[in-house]
């Protein structure tokens, strides 16, 4: 991507996802480089520096995720150092995609919790569970949708409570390897929203 390519990006809508915690931020771009990108960004506590993002860059024409470090905080713009894997795709293309009736059971130190998955993505999931999974922890999942059964390894980006139900927790997870059978399913889910 060139610098005329970036200056395309100026006032895109920005939506970024903090590591820790799975917080979601909003905003917009201010300013992006191969190295640097600051977005103003709508809430007052951005974070603390140095924690990790995964961000998503929604321009006209095409949209960018990238993971980004937090640099400089509170001041508006916030300011990243830009991860070197940014992925691009067709705006029109849907980051993730909300899904019903897609239950999972996630294996996680001698334990196998039971719940349902809220989202999906190329690259992940998010899914609800009566319990907490430490972050970082890889996990191997069985993922169960109408008569199909997906084995997948991944690793927790982020464990927050959930109200619903009560005890429950919402967790994102990073996909090792999202193979075809994988991807099938995203494109099959998300044509069908």
């Amino acid at each position: 991507m060139n610098s005329e390519s970036f200056r395309r990006l100026a006032s895109a809508r920005v939506r970024l996802v903090r590591q820790t915690d799975g917080e979601i931020l909003n905003g917009w771009m201010v300013q992006m480089t191969a190295s640097r990108l600051k977005v103003a960004i709508l809430e007052p506590n951005v974070g603390e520096i140095g924690e990790e993002y995964i961000v998503e860059v929604h321009g006209p024409s095409v949209r960018l995720v990238l993971n980004a470090k937090l640099m400089v905080s509170g001041k508006s713009p916030a300011e990243f150092e830009v991860g070197r894997d940014i992925k691009f795709m067709p705006a029109s293309e849907p980051a993730r995609v909300m899904v019903d009736g897609i239950s999972v059971h996630c294996h996680w130190d001698g334990k196998e919790l039971v719940g349902r998955v809220s989202n999906i993505s190329r690259e992940g999931l998010c899914m609800v569970l009566q319990g907490d999974v430490l972050v970082g922890s890889t996990v191997d999942m069985e993922v169960h949708y109408e008569s199909e059964i997906y084995q997948l390894r991944g690793t927790i980006r982020y464990c927050v409570e959930d109200s619903d139900p009560i005890g429950a927790h919402r967790l994102g997870v990073q996909l090792e390897a999202p193979g075809a059978r994988w991807l099938g399913l995203f494109d099959q889910v998300a044509e069908a929203a």
